[in-house]
């Protein structure tokens, strides 16, 4: 059962960021699974696994950091997305490019609609 609009996958590089997107979202009349706001007592993989489950779609903060090989929870949230939507025709995983990144971005992602905020600052 989903229960809200977005769950947002970042790198703790890109809180900042990811924090702005998701307030972005919120002043849109959208909701939120976002770990700074919600993570609380819970383990990591809990958390992830109740906002995969119960969102309707995955914001995902791209940037070099986020891709690096060294960050498996961002990869993992990323993958198990995917899954659900491989082709991309429900529109549930949103990359968000926040720094130069597409020479990393995979090509299994490249499949969906790319926003592209790397030249903003956070206000805009």
């Amino acid at each position: 059962m989903t229960q809200r609009d977005y769950f947002i996958s970042y790198t703790s590089a890109d809180e900042a960021i990811a924090k702005a997107l998701g307030a972005a979202l919120i002043s849109a009349n959208k909701t939120v699974h976002f770990a700074p706001w919600d993570l609380g007592e819970r383990s990591i993989p809990d958390f992830m696994e109740t906002g995969i489950d119960d969102c309707a779609r995955m914001l995902c903060v791209c940037s070099p950091t986020y891709f690096s090989d060294a960050k498996i929870y961002s990869r993992a949230e990323r993958l198990a997305m995917m899954h659900a939507d491989p082709d991309g025709a429900l529109k549930m995983v949103v990359p968000v490019i926040v720094a130069p990144c597409l020479d990393l971005m995979p090509r299994l992602l490249k499949v969906y609609p790319y926003v592209d905020v790397s030249g903003l600052s956070e206000t805009e």
